[in-house]
């Protein structure tokens, strides 16, 4: 130290080799003071591993001593503890009991409160309530109603639906049934035409029931027509597609049946569905008769049906004139027309979308006002009706078109008919 001083390596190498030094003897005594302290001593074999020391029999006999005072401490020490942990387990049931016994004083003084409060509210009424027996479910019902009530309630959905359905058929606004016809037109019923589901093949038809429903609705309007003179009758709809082209196509044959010499003149000039279904169109018609271009009778064309002669509409165009109809032309060539034929059947536009069938209307005999069932409404025809009216027409009737309901007679059979059997006076 007096050569270096403290700060060099060698003087504190020395310092801390003498602090270790002195540490390992302080260890040593305090080792041979208390002999429980003392380890067991090892020492190092020649092959490098570690065994026991041979101790002498006084270091034997301290260790054995100590061991025996330290197992006996370590049994005290759980003897103590087991005791501890059987006090900490009767104290946690007596709190667990405590606990229990808790809660059922708090559900006690719960149903007391609320006892409490009902007396008070019963102590300020008038009068005291108080239960005399407890309810019991019954196993079961003192009086079973359940067939009473659900046929109760099949008899109101039965009340229900008979009411709906009469309420619709109170308010439909559309003529459906053959009973409609005469509270919506205020005319006489002439016929009915039943459901057909080919219309386009109508001329070439020859259904017995369809045959014998135009026959009837033929002998009807047959009493409404003069005697002895040629006859014009418009056949007119309120609206489109209500079957008064199939009534002319149908009316003309069965005149033709009873050997009348027919005209079946298609005055539809905006849209000619009579002469496409009689299949006698591209050629002159009636649209050239009117403008001048040809007489009457070089316009008429005869159809297959013996008796049935056809007056096409003609080249209808974009151009074509709406006041063609109302010219005196058209006139002159009825008059004409009357001369050669029994009864003239004009195909005519819906009366209420355009004014030409109320133009032809003042220029015929009578008119039919045809229905299609489930199609036209009571409210058209109607107004239809007025319409024919106020144009100076005489309207001979009404024809329902695709009815359902078939008027007939029970324990009849079917007749076999012959249309030259049949007599007209």
């Amino acid at each position: 130290r007096e050569h270096y001083g403290d700060g060099h390596p060698t003087v504190k190498r020395g310092v801390a080799d003498r602090e270790y030094a002195e540490e390992l003897l302080a260890n040593r005594e305090h080792e041979l003071d208390d002999p429980s302290a003392t380890p067991i001593r090892t020492v190092v074999g020649t092959d490098g591993t570690p065994a026991s020391a041979p101790f002498d029999e006084v270091w034997l006999t301290n260790a054995i001593a100590e061991s025996v005072n330290r197992e006996q401490q370590l049994r005290d020490a759980i003897e103590q503890q087991t005791e501890h942990v059987n006090l900490l387990s009767e104290r946690a049931v007596d709190l667990a009991a405590l606990d229990e016994k808790t809660g059922e004083m708090r559900a006690e003084a719960v149903l007391v409160r609320s006892r409490l409060s009902v007396l008070r509210m019963e102590s300020q009424a008038a009068g005291r309530v108080n239960i005399a027996s407890e309810a019991m479910l019954p196993a079961r019902p003192a009086r079973d109603r359940r067939m009473l009530m659900t046929l109760m309630a099949f008899m109101g959905a039965f009340c229900a639906g008979l009411g709906a359905a009469f309420m619709r058929a109170f308010l439909d606004p559309s003529v459906r049934r053959i009973d409609d016809v005469p509270a919506a037109a205020h005319l006489p019923f002439l016929g009915y035409l039943p459901k057909v589901h080919f219309e386009a093949d109508l001329w070439n038809d020859t259904s017995e029931d369809l045959h014998e429903s135009m026959r009837m609705i033929r002998t009807a309007l047959v009493d409404r027509l003069s005697p002895g003179t040629c006859s014009s009758v418009l056949i007119t709809s309120s609206g489109a597609k209500a079957g008064k082209t199939s009534v002319a196509m149908l009316l003309a044959r069965s005149f033709a049946d009873i050997g009348k010499r027919v005209l079946l003149v298609d005055a539809d000039l905006r849209r000619a569905s009579l002469t496409q279904r009689i299949n006698v169109g591209g050629r002159i018609g009636l649209v050239e008769v009117l403008n001048g271009s040809v007489s009457a009778d070089e316009a008429v064309a005869h159809s297959s049906t013996p008796g049935v002669d056809v007056i096409p509409s003609g080249t209808c165009g974009p151009e074509l004139d709406s006041e063609l109809i109302a010219n005196d032309t058209f006139e002159r060539s009825l008059d004409q027309w009357k001369q050669s034929y029994d009864v003239i059947l004009l195909d005519s536009p819906p009366i209420l979308p355009v004014a030409d069938a109320r133009i032809l209307a003042g220029k015929v005999d009578g008119a039919i006002l045809t229905l299609r069932a489930s199609h036209c409404r009571k409210a058209d025809v109607f107004g239809a009706v007025s319409l024919l009216a106020s144009a100076g027409c005489k309207p001979l009737g009404t024809v329902l078109v695709g009815a359902e309901q078939i008027l007939g007679y029970s324990g009849y059979g079917r007749y076999s008919y012959s249309a030259s059997a049949e007599v007209v006076t």
